[in-house]
């Protein structure tokens, strides 16, 4: 997981929400998106199934979007529109709160 946490994609979600309580399921949805390229999807379930119990549908749609490979370029999109339009980690914070718990924004 230290590895991940140096990750641009990590590095790019941190700088866009923060400390947020999201920012540890997308460092977990980035390990996911490596289980599944390495075909465990024992330990995908598993993992879910722990998150989902402490996190509900917010959590596991974070994972979801790492075993699909959707969670990188979803975090690289929201990291443009930052810069873009100059949006502070508060914005970031409210959207993805709204985003991941159902789904759209």
């Amino acid at each position: 997981m230290q590895r991940i946490g140096n990750s641009e994609a990590y590095k790019s979600a941190k700088t866009c929400i923060g400390n947020s309580k999201f920012l540890g399921l997308i460092k977990l949805g980035l390990r996911i998106e490596e289980f599944s390229e390495e075909g465990k999807t024992s330990i995908i379930a598993n993992i879910k199934n722990d998150v989902y119990k402490k996190y509900d549908v917010e959590g596991v749609r974070i994972l979801t979007m790492g075993s699909t490979g959707m969670l990188v370029g979803i975090i690289q999109s929201l990291n443009s529109i930052k810069i873009q339009h100059n949006y502070d980690q508060t914005y970031w914070q409210n959207f993805s709160t709204e985003y991941f718990k159902t789904g759209k924004k």
